[in-house]
């Protein structure tokens, strides 16, 4: 919205009906947000809000100047979109995932996606996306959970396939063993914490169960602290290739060891709010094109 913010969090406060709703929703202190509608009040000339116990409601002079602000509003949006999608301009891009998978990797180390863009990245659980599309915290949630049906159609999804995933180790390591399952049996096991739900994880643990290795498993929240273990040649490790191919290569020197393993096709659902289709239009293609879907 580009009005001052001061008129913003006059038009908030409205929506909502009270200073505290509208305190979390912008992200500001109820004593700030009282002081910006005070000074706001002072400008004008007039009160906007009548106070009482049992709430806040607009004077006659707020619902006016509210009433008067809505087309201008609306204006303002109508002006952004269409610079949007004439000019492929946007200042920052909010992408959320669950897991770090595949997928993400390909749209966030994309340069055609991150070209002339903040770019965001966070992390939410897919109990809470819902939430953080609808009240656009976020502009895209990807997800390797099963798909979400917004049974209201206010949520879109698009699917995209996630390449396998590819062991990772020091080079010394893997020469030790002319097979790949003794290497997997007999070092430690190093993995991210967005890799516990894989199926990879639990096949490869069986597989050490099986042959009752006295090799350890550690868990690191942090992948930064996955590759400094393994750069020590230690162990080894599990990475989508993308992640491999963008990252890890360009300054740690490890090596990659291809997965027996029967691995499932594993696909990736990312979300976005429909009524910004048009608007994230540019974003949508180039996610698609990153993934070579049509």
């Amino acid at each position: 919205m580009i009005f001052s913010k001061k008129v913003e969090h006059f038009i908030v406060i409205s929506e909502l009906g009270s200073f505290k709703a509208a305190a979390e929703r912008i992200h500001v202190t109820p004593p700030a947000l009282s002081k910006s509608i005070s000074d706001l009040e002072n400008s004008l000339g007039y009160r906007l809000f009548n106070r009482s116990n049992s709430g806040i409601n607009l004077t006659k002079e707020g619902d006016f100047f509210y009433q008067q602000l809505l087309p201008v509003r609306e204006n303002l949006e109508n002006i952004t979109k269409l610079v949007t999608k004439n000019t492929k301009f946007f200042r920052e891009l909010k992408i959320s995932t669950d897991t770090y998978s595949d997928s993400f990797y390909k749209i966030i180390f994309s340069n055609s996606i991150k070209k002339g863009i903040d770019l965001f990245c966070m992390q939410h659980s897919y109990a809470e996306f819902k939430n953080k599309l609808l009240s656009e915290e976020i502009d895209f949630f990807i997800s390797s959970s099963p798909k979400y049906i917004d049974s209201l159609e206010r949520i879109a999804c698009i699917a995209l396939m996630n390449n396998s995933c590819t062991l990772i180790s020091a080079q010394k390591v893997i020469d030790r063993y002319e097979n790949v399952m003794d290497l997997i049996v007999h070092e430690d096991l190093v993995a991210h914490t967005s890799m516990l739900s894989h199926p990879i994880l639990e096949k490869t643990i069986q597989h050490r169960r099986m042959e009752n290795t006295r090799a350890r498993v550690y868990v690191f929240p942090d992948f930064s602290h996955v590759v400094e273990y393994l750069a020590a040649g230690k162990g080894y490790s599990f990475s989508c290739s993308s992640f491999m191919n963008f990252e890890i290569s360009r300054h740690i020197p490890l090596a990659t060891r291809p997965l027996f393993l029967n691995q499932p096709t594993e696909v990736s659902h990312i979300y976005y709010l429909k009524r910004k289709e048009e608007e994230l239009n540019y974003f949508i293609q180039l996610i698609k094109e990153s993934h070579n879907v049509s």
